[in-house]
């Protein structure tokens, strides 16, 4: 038996769980042959490695073969976390949900550390992010699509996330569009005659980075504006009185 081993009833594990983490815990015992083992369930809450390292201390673990893995002590505990439907586990499996809930960078970063430690250094699996924080991209050699990438799409569009894989799901961008005024709001805003000045950009618009480019997205009145990188802005730059032109000839 093991010296720090404590023997406690599932009534006494569950409220010294409840009483560290100040959340709802279930604490049940096997029957049988699995009458040793005491499973520990929850929702959302502590983290799985945060209960996994607290319950160690009710684990027999003295007279273990560990060459054979064979259980030889009195009492194990099995901790099971459950996450609710309003999560996805991709985005929060690392985060703690017991106070406040996770925000924009906290999800991404859990993802990107699961994307690392399933794929393999060779897949490339890179993350950036444009300088205001409000949006960012997953990018890898391979494809995306079995690493939780639908669920992770779905349960950020349900929090107000723009999230869109390209073609080959090799790669996520995602948008913060809650931080982004409204149509209506840049509207009101805006003075009734803007002048631009070189390295000075009108109300709305946003420069970023797309793996290591410079892209510029411009309101257009849609929810994800127009988006184009530095050679098109050349050649728009350089055809200026052409388009000027197109849209006095075309705009009835």
């Amino acid at each position: 038996m093991s010296a720090d081993y404590v023997k406690k009833t599932t009534k006494e594990i569950k409220a010294m769980l409840v009483k560290e983490f100040g959340h709802k815990f279930s604490v049940t015992k096997g029957t049988g042959t699995a009458s040793h083992w005491i499973s520990v369930n929850w929702t959302d809450g502590p983290t799985s490695d945060q209960v996994h390292k607290f319950c160690l201390q009710f684990n027999d673990t003295g007279n273990d073969d560990v060459q054979t893995d064979l259980w030889c002590g009195c009492q194990y505990t099995s901790e099971s976390r459950t996450i609710s439907d309003r999560w996805s586990w991709a985005l929060v499996s690392g985060l703690d949900l017991r106070t406040t809930e996770p925000n924009f960078a906290e999800q991404v970063n859990n993802y990107y550390e699961l994307l690392c430690h399933r794929r393999n250094q060779s897949d490339n699996v890179e993350l950036s992010w444009n300088e205001t924080k409000s949006s960012f991209t997953i990018s890898a050699d391979v494809s995306l699509e079995h690493d939780y990438l639908d669920d992770v799409i779905e349960s950020l569009k349900l929090q107000g996330f723009v999230a869109v894989p390209n073609g080959l799901k090799t790669a996520l961008i995602v948008t913060d569009a809650r931080e982004r005024p409204s149509e209506a709001a840049m509207r009101k805003s805006a003075p009734k005659e803007t002048k631009t000045h070189a390295g000075k950009l009108p109300e709305g618009c946003l420069i970023s980075e797309y793996k290591d480019h410079p892209i510029i997205t411009l309101p257009n009145g849609s929810r994800n504006g127009l988006t184009f990188g530095l050679k098109k802005a050349k050649t728009i730059v350089q055809y200026i009185k052409a388009i000027e032109a197109f849209i006095a000839n075309c705009d009835r």
